[in-house]
Parts: C-alpha cells; structure tokens; sequence
C-alpha cells in the first residue's frame, strides 16, 4: 500500500480536477486517497466538508473521539491503522507487538478491532494449556461473532491439528468476507506448545489462501521465540514505556471532581517525582495515586492548611509517599493501607516487639539459643554439627531404628548438660560455668522461654528441659547478639542427620531451579545453587542429578557463537575461567576457545587471544616452597616459651602452627603440571595460517593485530610449523623507531626453529644487522639488535654464516658496555653449538663437552642410543680401581715414551757416524773397476738418506699415535657398552640423573687432553625454554641506574609509614610542664660545674648507696 503525506483536498471535486490536469501520473494517487477518505468518512459519519486533515493525523483523530479517552500512542496507532485499516487490501501475515507491563497494548489493539469490525478473537494464552485447547477456542470466538452479526447458526469445529484448523478457517472466511485477525495475549507462553505451532500461525494467510493477520502480544522481544525449525519473523512494533509528562496526562483522566485540574496537576508532579524513579507500571501507579490523593487533601479539608500552600502539602504527604515505596507491589487492600500506623502484619510484629522487650542478659540470650538447638537437632548428630574432625578417622554412629520425627514439626526434649555443652560451642570465648550463669535457667523458665518435662524421679541428676520459644523469636534475639542461628538449622547443613525425611529434599530443588529459573530471584537462585552444592558434597546427592557436564559444555560451546556480544563474552569468560581452574581443561575446551579467535566480536576474540598467551608459563615461584618463607616451628616455639604471655602472641602461634601444616601438606602432594593450552590444538598448521590469513585480511587495532602475531608465533616455534610468508611480514617492520618493536623482535625469535631454511630467516639477520646492529645507532639499538640475533641462532644455528658472524663478533671490542656483553653471549652461544663457524682466536679453549661438536645439516636428526654420562653408575668401585690402574700404566707407558725418543734420537746419530765410515772403506778398499761416484750424484745419495730418516722418524710417532688412538677407542668402546647396557636394563631414578648430570657438568668444565677423542656424540641439552621470554631481549643492563628522579621516589617510598627521627614526646598533654631532667639540659654549665666535681670525688660507698635509692625509687613507681 503507497502512503503519502500530502494533504487530503477539502473534497472530491478538487480530487477530481486534479486527475484532470495529470491522469497519468494522479490516477494511482487518487484511488489510494480516495478509499482512505471513503472509508474515514464512512466510520465516523462526517461529511467531506468536515474534516480536512493528513492520513498520519486521522488515527489521532479516531483516539480523541473514543470512550476509553486513549492517549500519547499517535504514532504506533497511525502504523498500526496503515498496517490493518483497509478491509479491501491485503494485511501482513503476523505481527509482534511488544513492549512493558501497562503500556497500552493489548487496550489499543482491542479498541481499532473494535471499529474497524474485524471477525476478532482474543486469546489470552495463560488460560490455554495446549495447541488443541487452543484451535477449538479460537473457531468457536469467531462462529460466536459471525451469529452475533447475521443471526445465523453454524455448527461447532473440532480440530485436532493445525490442517483441521486452517480448513475451518476457509470455511468461515466463505460465510463471513470480513477480514479475520487472531490476536494472541501474552504469548510467550505458546512456546512450551508444539514445535510446529509457533511457525504455522506466522503464515496462516499463506497456508489458508485467505486475508488472515495474526497479532501477537508480549512483554519478552522476539530473539526469545526462535525454535528449532526456524519461524517467519514478523513485523515488529514497540511500545516504549511512559515518560513522566505522558503519566501525568494519564493519571490526570482519573482527576476527582472536588477539585479543580491545576491542583490536580500539582498533586500528580509531586507524586511522580516520588515514584516515577521506581515504577513505571501505569496500573500500580493510578491505584497509589487515588489512595495517597486521600491523605494529601486530609489537612485541606481538616482546614489546617489551604489549597495554595503546596509546600505545606508537600511536608506533610512527603513521608507518607516515601514509606509507601516498600508496599507499591504488595498488593494490600485499602482499607488496610489506610490505616494510620500500618507497618507490617500484626503477628509478625507482636512477635519482634516480644523479642525485643525481653531484657535479657547477654549470655542467657545464647543460653536460649542452645536450648532452640538442642531442642531442634538430634543429639547424636552434634559432633558434627558443633565440632570440628581432628582425626582422620570418624568415629562410626550406630544406626537405632526410631520413629520418625519432623524435627521442624516437633521439638525435641534435652539434658542441661547437653545444653552447656552447645552454649560452650556456639560462643567464641571461653566462658565459665557458675552460679550466676545457671541462675538464668531459672529465670528463663519462669518467663516461659524453657519448660521442665519428664519426671525427676527416675533420673533425679538429670533434668530434662524443652525450648517453648517460636522460630521467629529465636530468630530476633540471635540477631540483637549477631549470630548466625540459620547455618546451623538450615535444612543443607542439618540434612544428613534426618536422610529419611529428606530424601526428597534434593529433587525439590532442582525441580525449582528447572522450572522457575526465569522468575527466580538471582540472590535466590544462588542459594539454590550453593544448597545443592553442600548436599553433594555430604553424598546427598549424585553428580550426574546435580549436572551433567556434557550438556553444560554443549551449552557453553554453543553460547559462544551468539550474536549477543555479551552472551558470547560471557561464555568464553567461564571457559576460560574453568580451564584456569582445572575444571575444565580438556582439549575440546581448548578447541572450542581457539575458535573464538576468529570471531566477528572484538572482545570475544581479544579474550581468546589473551587465553593462549597466559597460560603457557608454569608458575614455579607459586608451586615451589621457599625455605625462606616457610616457617620454623622450632624458633617460633623457643620464642614463644621465652617471651610473655598475651593473646596476640598466642594467636601467632596458632596462626604458624596452621601454616607450618598447611607448608607440609603441600609437600607431600604429588606436583601439579600446568601444560600450555597451545600444545592441545588438533591441527596447529591450519589454524596458525587462518590467523596469519586473518592478520593480512582485517583492519583491527595495532594491539589486537600485536597478540595475533604473538599467537602465530609461539605456534610456529612450538610445533615447528612451516610459515614461509611469516618472516617477510613481519621484516617489513623491523625498525628501531617502530612501535613495540622489541615485541616483534620477540616474535620473529619465537618463530624460528631448526626445519625453518636458512634462506628465509638469513634476510631477517641482514636486515638486523643493518637496521639495528650499526654505529650510526645508539649503545641499546645495537645490544638488542644483537640480544635477538643470538636468539634466533640458538633456534636456528644455520641461517648464520661466518662472514655476518665475523663482522658481528668484532662488536666485543666496542667501547659501550651493553654491546660488548651481547657479542660476548653470541661468541658464547656458538662455542656451544657451532663452534667452527667462528674464528680460531673466538672458540676458545675446548673441553671434552664439545670439542667433537659437528654442525649438523639442514633437516639431519641425531639419535642417540643411550643416556649420555650413564657409565659413570657401573660399578663405581670397580671402575675406579680400574681407572687408577688405567692412569698407572699411561704414566708408565708415557715415562718410557719419553726416554725412548731420548734414545732414538741419540741411537740416529751414532748410526749416521757409523754408516758414513763403513761407507767410505768400503769406497778405498774397491778396485780401480769400480766407477767412482760424481759430486752430482754424492748429493743425491745424500738428499735420499735424510728422507729416509725424517720417514722413520715419522714412522715411530705414528706408531705411537696408533697405540695410543687404539687405546682410546677401547675405554670409549667400552664406556658407550656399559652406557647401552645401564640404559636398556637398568631403570634410572632421581639419584642416578643427579649423578649424570654431575658428570656431565664436569665434562663442560674439563679441558680435553691431546690426542683424546670421544667417538660418540653428545646428546645437547637445550636450556632455551619453548617461548623466548621479552627480557633476554631487552636485557641490555645487568641493573640499570638510577637517575636522579628514581632515585628520589625510592626514597621517599621508604619514608612512608616511617617514625621521625630525634627526641619522642610520650606526654599526653604537650602543654604540662618539663621535667627536672629536661630543665637541667636547657641550665648553663657553670650551673652544673659544682654538682659534677663532687659527683667525680664520691666513695664507691656514696655511689652504692646512690644507685641503691635510684632503684627502691624506680621500684616505687612501677
């Protein structure tokens, strides 16, 4: 339908010309204003000349002439008319009218129905209990209003489903050409119907092929009506609550006729300005605005004061109104309310009043207390009411059969012993039991507070007693005292001691909390909870009734994917909250949190972010007891023996003695490990690369895209995933002028591991060495730059090469001290990892722990098949028997070593003597045949025998290289098969670790011998932690100074709560006079000079006698 706001012409001739002028383009216009005008006309009988108004004006017009006098609702009205107001057009299939408690609704609708005379039906949904019901009342309203109409009868519908239903509705609609609108009162109670209910009277006008509109009205919005197969959603209108002028205007129609409407008015806008603040609802106010209105005129007709004076007025009803505020939902009667003194009911305040009266001691009102309890609570079960286990072993209460007893109903009778014993238990103090305390027995008897039962023969030493005093009562004197009296009669505490009469107890309340949850009180609802919580922990009650955690998690889970933002915080709140906790901490709750990372919602996703970045680090300091800390109870004892006795220092013991207890009992548990949540990810790849995807896709703020990147990093160095485009990313922003650019040093460290390529992370040191690691930087840049370098090689010792690494170790000469110390930790990281990548001057002096050190390639992995340093646990005393015959024979074996190289090299020169004369008479002694040798050929001779001892030379020391190779590889031999045996047949404790460990360490520290060679390799131990900690980054100063404005404030930190120094004046009045002694200070010496020489000349008797008085006059004043 096409609404327009142009004024309506005066009549139709002027609608008539205008159609002339422009047929075209008024034909359409026309007839829409032309049936809008026909039918106004027709409804309120006027005739055109009479009303000249806009279409938006005229549902103002139809509300001012109407009997119920329906104001401030014009515009809804006007939208509801232009929805349903033409019989001839189509009407919406449904719509949902919501809104507060006494905001028009159901009285608008009710009254354009009722003259747009529409074949109607109201249903009010409460009184319905099922779909069915509900289908026969609706036919039978609108059969009942067609025989009102024609006077025709029609016979009765019987449906059993909603196609039954929708076929009567055919048929009416044939006998009747009306429009027909079912409209559905309070219809948040039609969810609980059939699931198919809801959905197919939203489409009634599609399914019946009729002009059919369905109305609903509510006071819940329509997010509550969703169901499993999905509805229609209908058009939607609100009713906003009344603002102050609108009530006034409404409460202004019920005006009294003695008065005239100004006085009226300034009534109504004092009582608004009491109880429009609490109340809104448009029925309460009217009824306290007629009753208050009586005590308001009571002076005026009394003519005490006059109708003007509206001060006086108001000082006279103003406390009244404010009184009334706590009654305003009470719903009392008037002739009750209009009582002069009406406080509260007259029962209840006899009793407070009685309980109130009694002048009772302080120590009898706990004795009545007693008395209430032993009356009340069986005496078998006060142990454990009253007292607490200090055993571990219970004592084991004899089941006696007896008959039942409610002890709410009936009281019980008790000894006064019994009675003492509760009245010790309940009280603080200690108390002794004397006469005039057993006086108040007595007393307390005659006033009927306890009664004497039973007969005193049979047990003349024991009288039995019985508490006359109501619960109320009781309740009232325990609260002049301040005595909790509930926790010890409440049906959760005392439940154990009756389980035949409370087995139903349970069931009660969570039937309750199922089916009122919504009404409930959240004070009350969290009792419930905190009841059922005590009786499961007394095994009152079976988990699986209490809950059922699959289901709660399914809800939660479920909850995380609202479009409620406060419903989807919620949700991952608790979740993390319980995984925190060790209630939840299963990897499905992790999974189910690491979805909400990708979640529209900011918070939600910020959340849980913030989730898998603090749960990683295992809080040692809080797991690990301090020696320190703990306290030593045999120091305390001493202390406590020596010093006096006051409370304060009993009240120490006891508290050290509960800490001493509770220090031994944590130690005695087993240790508790906290795994990081980012281990329990089912597939870490995907999920990392959806947030880097995330991270390059969304706009959001620097932080939020900071703690994604800390994620995908921790990620990346924790699984040893592949994220090539991470590294690029992230170089873009290394800068030192970037913002938290250590954080993003952090980052690209986190995320290096040992399958990362070289050549992805060998950019990522060049940028660092010349963005950061240069002179034109400051002292830190350098030292951070070079802090990060050394991280990423400790992760990934091949993206370094020697020549970056040359340039980078030259750094330890440099003159700031925060550089050098930083090459120095990157000289040593690669002594342990890789030292011959470093220069020969850099690596040191080698120990046996890495002198065989190889660098490993890319991607080669190392096992070992044993537990290095296990041979140390062979044998020991053998193996050290052994060892030193081993170092005996190497002495010797070395000694003779060393005389034979003597020998040798004395044994060479004679030999050279001998074989040179031999030689040459051998050359006289031949013939003249024999060729004689040319001086060319003497030196070749010669040249071939100096070879020939530079070669036996060479000989001899690889024999002994040999041996000495041989027997190494025999102790190394043998060592690695004692290693492989201790490790496959021997299962290995604490102590033995300890004792490789030691040896291990020893190992690092002992420089290599020459020619000693291990032949197996060592297993590395990586000290690094999983996560690179922010501090090792920026850890450029040991400690750093302070400047001059720190300096200052940690000053003036420890002067806080700190006594002046000098002279104390302990005088509670400064005003008094000075004592001799502070007179004597302010005298002149020359004073004085005479009282010291004779005090210099006294006999030791005078000074004895001096000291003696000194003390009795000390004595005397104490």
């Amino acid at each position: 339908m096409v609404r327009h706001n142009n004024q309506l012409p005066d009549n139709l001739p002027q609608l008539q010309n205008l159609i002339k002028r422009d047929p075209e383009s008024y034909k359409e216009e026309f007839l829409q204003q032309h049936l809008h005008y026909k039918s106004t006309l027709e409804v309120f009988h006027l005739e055109p000349t009479q009303f000249n108004k806009s279409l938006d004006e005229l549902v103002t017009f139809l509300a001012q002439i109407r009997k119920n006098n329906i104001i401030c609702r014009e515009k809804i009205i006007a939208r509801l008319y232009s929805l349903i107001g033409v019989a001839d057009e189509p009407m919406p299939e449904s719509i949902f009218v919501y809104g507060h408690m006494a905001t028009g609704k159901s009285l608008i609708i009710q009254s354009l129905l009722d003259y747009l005379n529409y074949n109607v039906s109201y249903v009010n949904c409460i009184e319905h209990l099922g779909s069915k019901h509900l289908y026969n009342y609706i036919l039978d309203d609108l059969i009942t209003s067609i025989k009102e109409l024609n006077g025709d009868t029609q016979s009765k519908y019987n449906c059993d489903n909603i196609m039954d239903f929708i076929i009567a509705l055919k048929k009416i609609s044939c006998n009747d050409k009306r429009p027909i609108v079912l409209v559905f009162d309070k219809c948040h109670k039609i969810r609980h119907f059939d699931v198919t209910f809801l959905p197919a009277i939203l489409r009634l006008r599609e399914l019946a092929g009729i002009n059919i509109c369905t109305i609903l009205i509510s006071e819940i919005v329509w997010d509550k009506f969703n169901t499993k197969i999905g509805t229609l959603r209908p058009i939607k209108i609100y009713f906003p609550q009344y603002t102050k002028d609108e009530l006034a205007q409404l409460l202004l129609l019920d005006k009294s006729t003695n008065y005239d409407t100004d006085f009226y008015k300034s009534y109504l806008n004092l009582f608004l300005s009491v109880f429009f603040r609490f109340c809104r609802d448009l029925n309460e106010l009217q009824h306290m605005a007629k009753i208050n209105f009586a005590k308001y005129v009571e002076p005026i007709e009394s003519k005490r004061i006059k109708p003007d004076n509206i001060a006086a007025l108001w000082r006279n009803i103003s406390a009244t109104l404010r009184s009334n505020l706590e009654i305003i939902y009470l719903r009392v009667s008037t002739n009750d309310f209009l009582q002069p003194d009406y406080q509260m009911s007259r029962e209840i305040e006899s009793t407070t009043k009685l309980a109130l009266s009694f002048e009772l001691p302080f120590y009898a009102k706990y004795m009545l207390i007693a008395a209430y309890l032993a009356s009340y609570n069986p005496a078998k079960y006060d142990k454990h009411i009253f007292m607490k286990q200090s055993s571990k072993k219970k004592k084991k209460i004899r089941s006696i059969k007896k008959t039942k007893e409610d002890a709410q109903k009936k009281c019980r009778v008790f000894t006064i012993s019994r009675m003492l014993a509760i009245f010790c238990a309940i009280l603080d103090e200690k108390v002794d039991i004397n006469a005039n305390l057993l006086a108040q027995i007595s007393t307390m008897c005659q006033l009927g507070l306890l009664s004497i039962v039973g007969d005193n023969i049979t047990q003349l030493d024991e009288t039995k007693f019985k508490c006359c005093a109501s619960h109320d009562f009781i309740f009232v004197v325990a609260k002049t005292v301040g005595f909790e009296i509930k926790n010890y009669l409440s049906a959760n505490t005392v439940a154990h001691c009756y389980p035949n009469d409370l087995k139903t107890y349970p069931q009660e309340i969570i039937d309750i909390l199922q089916t009122h949850n919504i009404i409930l009180d959240n004070e009350m609802r969290m009792t419930f909870c905190k009841a059922l919580i005590q009786l499961r922990n007394k095994s009152l009650l079976e988990p699986t009734a209490l809950l059922i955690n699959t289901v709660l998690q399914n809800f939660m889970f479920s909850m995380l994917k609202d479009p409620n933002v406060r419903a989807a915080k919620m949700s991952v709140d608790i979740m993390i909250e319980l995984y925190n906790k060790n209630v939840w901490n299963d990897v499905k709750t992790v999974n189910v949190i690491a979805t909400g990372c990708f979640s529209k919602i900011t918070k939600v996703m910020v959340a849980s972010l913030k989730f898998f970045l603090g749960t990683h680090s295992v809080e040692k300091e809080s797991d690990d007891s301090d020696s320190d800390d703990e306290p030593n109870m045999k120091e305390i004892m001493i202390a406590n023996k020596v010093n006096k006795k006051t409370k304060k220092r009993q009240k120490q013991l006891k508290k050290a003695k509960q800490s001493f207890i509770k220090a031994k009992k944590k130690k005695s548990k087993a240790p508790q490990y906290n795994f990081s949540a980012l281990h329990l990810i089912h597939d870490p790849q995907d999920f990392a690369e959806k947030l880097f995807k995330q991270i390059e896709k969304n706009n959001d703020r620097f932080e939020v895209k900071l703690m994604t990147l800390d994620v995908v990093s921790r990620l990346i160095g924790l699984h040893s995933l592949f994220l090539l485009n991470f590294y690029p990313y992230i170089q873009r922003f290394l800068q030192p002028h970037q913002r938290e650019v250590t954080k993003l040093l952090q980052f690209i460290a986190q995320a290096s591991h040992e399958l990362v390529p070289p050549d992805v992370l060998e950019p990522i040191l060049k940028t660092l060495a010349n963005n950061f690691i240069t002179e034109r930087n400051s002292a830190d840049v350098m030292a951070i730059g070079l802090n990060t370098v050394r991280e990423i090689c400790t992760r990934c010792p091949l993206a370094m090469n020697e020549d970056l690494l040359e340039d980078l170790t030259r750094y330890k000469h440099y003159k700031e001290r925060s550089v050098m110390m930083a090459a120095q930790s990157l000289i040593g990281t690669f002594r342990r990892i890789m030292p011959d990548l470093l220069c020969k001057k850099d690596r040191g002096r080698p120990t046996e722990a890495n002198v065989m050190i190889k660098s490993s390639k890319y991607g080669e992995i190392r096992a070992s098949e044993f537990v290095p340093g296990s041979e140390v646990l062979h044998n020991q005393s053998v193996e050290n028997t052994e060892e030193t015959n081993d170092t005996d024979k190497e002495a010797k074996i070395s000694d003779e070593e060393i005389s034979d190289e003597e020998v040798s090299d004395e044994e060479i020169d004679e030999d050279e003597l001998t074989n040179e004369s031999a030689k040459s008479s051998i050359n006289e002694n031949k013939d003249d045949k024999t060729l004689t040798l040319s001086h060319s050929e003497n030196s070749i001779l010669q040249k071939k025998n100096a070879l020939t001892k530079q070669e036996k030379k060479a000989q001899k020391l690889e024999k002994k290289a040999k041996f000495k190779s041989e027997k190494n590889e025999e102790l190394t031999a043998e060592r690695k098969m004692k290693a492989s045996v201790i490790s496959t047949e021997r299962l290995l404790t604490d102590k033995d670790f300890r004792k490789i460990d030691v040896a291990l360490a020893k190992q690092d520290v002992t420089y290599i011998k020459r020619g000693v060679k291990r032949t197996h390799d060592k297993v590395e131990i990586d000290k690094s932690g999983e996560l690179v900690k922010l501090s090792d980054i920026e850890n450029i100063y040991k400690k750093r100074k302070h400047d001059k404005v720190a300096r200052q404030k940690s000053v003036k930190k420890g002067q806080k709560g700190r006594d002046k120094f000098g002279f104390k004046d302990r005088r509670q009045n400064p005003l008094c006079s000075t004592t001799n002694r502070e007179k004597r200070k302010g005298k002149a010496f020359s004073m004085l000079k005479q009282k010291l020489k004779t005090k210099v000349k006294r006999s030791f008797r005078e000074k004895q006698i001096a000291l003696k008085n000194h003390l009795i006059k000390q004595k005397r004043m104490k």
